[in-house]
Formats: structure tokens, C-alpha cells, sequence
């Protein structure tokens, strides 16, 4: 028998001993796009497989890794990912989907994995 769950950090207890850090953040969808630096500069979206990364900022936001150009932000429930970034994670991955129709819908999948020293 499986678990259930929608694959969030909110899935998992305190006790549970898997590292929220090693978590794959898999087609979330940003928010607040229109306030970000990539809908002011440009009319168009990212297009899907953009690789994007994240940066803890006033929110955890997800940026075009080529321009450094943010897109959107995260959901604030993925605010614990500041103690991954303090701890020397990077979150790395690409755009899955994104429509233009409105309200624009981008959504996106990101990695985490331990720099290396």
C-alpha cells in the first residue's frame, strides 16, 4: 500500500525523516508573475523547458537562469527552502508549462541538491 498526498512539503510530519531540502518541487505553479521582472521586460512568457533556479528575495522566487530575470514567485508554503538555501542547497530545474491566456499559468518542477565545496 502506497501514501497518499499531493507531493507538498505540508505532506510530510515533523517526525518523518525524509529532508525537505531533497525534494523535488515538481509543476508548481508561480504566482504573481505580472509583478516580476520577466513580464515587465518582455510580452512574452518562458517557454516550457526554460531552466530556471530559485533565489530566497522578499519571497522564494524562481529566475531565468540565461537572463537572471525573475519569473514568479513560489507558493509561501515553500518558505522552509530559505533553511535549505542557508544550508547550501541550490533548486534547479526548468519551466513545464506555461499559458498565456489570462491569468497567465506558469508552472514549474526544481530540484534540490547539497553544493559542493
Amino acid at each position: 500500500m502506497g501514501t497518499s498526498g499531493a507531493g507538498r512539503f505540508s505532506d510530510y510530519s515533523a517526525k518523518a525523516e525524509i529532508n525537505i531540502c531533497d525534494q523535488i518541487i515538481e509543476n508548481e505553479l508561480l504566482e504573481n508573475y505580472g509583478d516580476y521582472d520577466f513580464s515587465k521586460k518582455s510580452l512574452l512568457i518562458p517557454v516550457i523547458d526554460t531552466p530556471i533556479h530559485i533565489e530566497a528575495k522578499e519571497r522564494i522566487v524562481v529566475i531565468e537562469t540565461s537572463t537572471g530575470n525573475s519569473i514568479g514567485a513560489l507558493s509561501t508554503e515553500y518558505e522552509k527552502i530559505r533553511m535549505c538555501i542557508a544550508q547550501g542547497y541550490i533548486f534547479k530545474g526548468k519551466i513545464t508549462s506555461s499559458d498565456n491566456t489570462i491569468p497567465v499559468s506558469i508552472r514549474a518542477t526544481l530540484i534540490g541538491t547539497k553544493k559542493k565545496k
